[in-house]
């Protein structure tokens, strides 16, 4: 895909790029930001409650959120990609939510994204690809990426149900 689109720097492009470029939250990525782990993000049962929580956010249903085997997969399914949003993925060796989001960074950090206005909504258009072989491809909405910021940035304490009961008892 040729990237041609003019960027903006309005208020929400700019607190997108910084969170998932300067400030990515993914182990050894980036110094300005806190890591998953130092969020409170860590462990596998955390991490499997961070995807869901950022599935149900996004509202991607299971057949237009999919880890495929091979990037030649994610090349031919790609197709259907320019209307919904939609993850395509082929190397998770990091863990599925750190791949989603070393993905995004990699795109902005490498120019590989685009950003789409359909029906008077952003969306953005992300590739990450690695000598040649297309990783990873992403269609999502400005909105799902302002509200993945928010949970993430949210200590996990905080987002589970006992922590809201101690809250309201508070």
């Amino acid at each position: 895909m040729c990237f041609m689109s003019k960027i903006t720097f309005d208020n929400n492009f700019n607190k997108i790029l910084t969170f998932y470029l300067f400030e990515c939250p993914v182990e050894k990525v980036s110094r300005r930001g806190q890591t998953f782990k130092q969020i409170g993000w860590k462990g596998s049962s955390r991490f499997q409650m961070l995807e869901r929580l950022l599935k149900g956010a996004s509202g991607i249903s299971d057949e237009r959120w999919q880890i495929l085997d091979s990037s030649s997969e994610v090349e031919k399914r790609s197709s259907s990609i320019q209307r919904n949003e939609q993850f395509l993925f082929s190397d998770i060796s990091r863990g599925r939510v750190q791949t989603f989001i070393y993905s995004i960074r990699n795109a902005f950090a490498h120019g590989s994204f685009d950003i789409i206005v359909h029906n008077d909504e952003k969306y953005y258009y992300f590739e990450n690809d690695y000598c040649g072989n297309m990783r990873s491809r992403l269609l999502l909405s400005e909105q799902t990426l302002l509200r993945w910021y928010e949970i993430i940035r949210t200590r996990p304490e905080f987002l589970t149900k006992k922590s809201k009961v101690k809250l309201n008892k508070r």
